[in-house]
């Protein structure tokens, strides 16, 4: 992440901004924000490669539901998070953020874009509205996948740790 690295160059009242506590609490809802997106992102494409490579298998109609629910929210979520993620990535840069020669400004543009291509808030959300209306066992599949992640998340964290 840039804004990570910039982060062990970038001194502030006396020192790194890696050693900040309050930076790096930044640093890490940005991590989360982008891992979460990613991870959100790959279990979508896994989904449809399920649909794709297995049409007429009994379980797909469940997959299928999911992915109909699935693919606008993870279109809003997404759309929305990398330009948070970017806003503060071009504030952790502090000036040089905001200059073209950086990149980030080019990115963070690039990014508004998302909205557009994919859909504003209120056409995605009017679509997860029409999966609920036509295909009404999608949150029942989204429900289950839910609390299979978090079931298999909790047998699979390390010893004294709970999320």
């Amino acid at each position: 992440m840039l804004a990570q690295d910039y982060a062990t160059k970038r001194t502030a009242f006396g020192s790194q901004l890696c050693d900040k506590p309050l930076h790096l609490a930044t640093l890490a809802s940005m991590r989360t924000i982008y891992t979460a997106s990613l991870l959100l992102t790959l279990d979508i494409a896994k989904y449809l490669g399920d649909i794709e490579s297995s049409p007429e298998s009994p379980q797909i109609s469940e997959t299928k539901d999911l992915m109909r629910l699935l693919t606008p929210l993870g279109k809003l979520y997404t759309g929305k998070a990398v330009n948070n993620v970017l806003s503060e990535t071009i504030e952790s840069f502090g000036g040089i953020g905001y200059l073209e020669s950086s990149g980030i400004p080019q990115m963070a543009r690039d990014a508004q874009v998302l909205a557009i291509w994919e859909g504003t808030t209120n056409v995605l959300s009017l679509d997860v509205l029409r999966v609920f209306r036509k295909h009404p066992k999608a949150l029942d599949a989204f429900s289950k996948t839910v609390h299979e992640k978090i079931k298999f998340r909790r047998h699979s964290e390390p010893r004294g740790v709970r999320i």
